[in-house]
């Protein structure tokens, strides 16, 4: 069930990309890691995606003088790169050792 999740999410993080012309990185998480960098490439390209997208929807919704809609931010949220977090106690369900975490914030 998950494997097909991410796979969605990878595909359409894909797809967003090429609509956006945004170069997704390739590096191995060995190689990110040597860089001093602790995530996947599929993480950074979420977020990477997500940042062009939600750039391109303040552009236009600014340029048309509304407001972002919910559905704006949840198209945003589908492709960002969430992290896989051990340290989430509290809501790991039971036999998870990590879920997939962030902490995001808004600037009104």
């Amino acid at each position: 069930k998950e494997e097909a999740w991410l796979k969605a999410k990878l595909e359409l993080t894909q797809k967003i990309a090429k609509r956006l012309g945004v170069e997704l990185e390739s590096e191995t998480h060995t190689e990110l890691t040597e860089e001093g960098v602790y995530e996947s490439a599929d993480t950074r390209n979420g977020r990477l995606v997500a940042n062009h997208l939600a750039q391109e929807k303040l552009r236009e919704k600014t340029k048309r003088g509304i407001k972002l809609s919910i559905e704006d931010v949840s198209e945003v949220l589908r492709v960002w790169g969430f992290a896989q977090n051990c340290n989430r106690l509290n809501v790991l369900p039971g036999g998870r050792k990590w879920v997939y975490s962030d902490t995001l914030g808004g600037i009104k």
